[in-house]
């Protein structure tokens, strides 16, 4: 139950020594300074919180469309909101029993929007993380993505968002300060919808490419696989995928005709991400590594170990100087790309 205490020779408890922590104590060390690996002060049992951790997998990872100092990790229970310079914690939005695959935000920063295995969207107060509104049954089961819209029209008080639902259903949602209206449904996949994306009119789910406005289908692509991950490039000209045959993809985005296939890693690639001027790919997958690909040849330009586990997503910064991986394992990795 997260309680520390010190006891006196005959086991009995110190009423002047007890301290209360976040979460459950699996184990507890005395450092050479006298202060325990808890940071709590042995004088006066203080305790003092030096840093956290996600202990479970994470799903999904964000930065605010005009900010690159934030980012938001969506795991087990919670959402958190992350300091790039501090690297620690400033907020954190439990929801629990139940798991936040996506989040994204909108581009006033005013929310946090998030996909939860429960079937519901929820959106939350940056500030506070608390409630602001929720989608109940957005979803038949589980809404495993979803994705802010930059339609015309659109302005902080009205807005739309794509999600995608673990039965292969993708909906077109009108978002306001009072009711949310769903304006589009299609059933495109026979799998789970496992990414979305948005690029001026044109929606993505890995892999068929629909219009927002109409919302009927634009492309479906087709491969022998299973599509993990895709993302547009900026000038509008081609889609690239992530797939689990260990291959990046690069289709036609006139009429979905595969182009070019390159070898992304020894496993799975499972998640993408490309530079605002198009010049450069990144990817990450099962094989535990970040890599950064020249996106003209094709060549790999840099790759980037340290992940424990399978990575689930990569992001870089508005700005384009860094970029964040994170993995199943709850591991939060920071990389310069500069």
């Amino acid at each position: 139950d997260g309680t520390v205490q010190i006891l006196n020779p005959k086991l009995q408890r110190i009423p002047s020594h007890t301290a209360n922590v976040h979460g459950g104590v699996t184990s507890i060390s005395l450092n050479p300074d006298g202060k325990t690996k808890n940071s709590i002060d042995i004088a006066t049992f203080t305790p003092e919180l030096r840093g956290t951790c996600h202990y479970s997998p994470i799903h999904d990872v964000c930065f605010p469309k005009k900010s690159s100092e934030i980012f938001v990790t969506a795991s087990e229970q919670d959402i958190r909101v992350w300091s790039l310079s501090q690297k620690r914690e400033l907020l954190r939005i439990d929801v629990p029993n139940t798991t936040c695959y996506a989040a994204d935000v909108t581009p006033t920063g005013e929310n946090i929007v998030s996909a939860w295995s429960d079937g519901k969207i929820r959106s939350f107060y940056p500030e506070s993380g608390k409630l602001q509104f929720m989608i109940p049954d957005a979803h038949s089961d589980a809404v495993r993505s979803l994705a802010i819209c930059n339609c015309k029209g659109d302005n902080s008080s009205v807005w739309h968002l794509v999600s995608g639902g673990k039965d292969g259903t993708v909906r077109v949602w009108r978002i306001n300060e009072k009711h949310q209206t769903m304006v589009h449904s299609m059933k495109e996949h026979r799998g789970a919808e496992t990414e979305a994306k948005q690029h001026q009119r044109r929606q993505m789910e890995a892999a068929s490419f629909g219009d927002l406005q109409k919302g009927a289908r634009v492309h479906a692509l087709y491969d022998p696989t299973v599509f993990n991950s895709v993302c547009y490039h900026p000038d509008e000209s081609q889609y690239i995928t992530a797939s689990a045959n260990n291959k990046i993809g690069f289709w036609d985005a006139y009429d979905g005709s595969p182009i070019r296939f390159i070898s992304g890693g020894e496993a799975d690639v499972t998640c993408l991400d490309i530079h605002s001027e198009g010049t450069h790919l990144v990817s990450g997958g099962a094989d535990m590594k970040v890599n950064v690909w020249h996106y003209d040849d094709g060549k790999l330009i840099a790759s980037g170990k340290g992940h424990s586990g399978k990575i689930s997503k990569v992001t870089l910064s508005p700005d384009q100087c860094t970029l964040v991986s994170v993995d199943m394992v709850g591991g939060i990795f920071i990389w310069s790309m500069q």
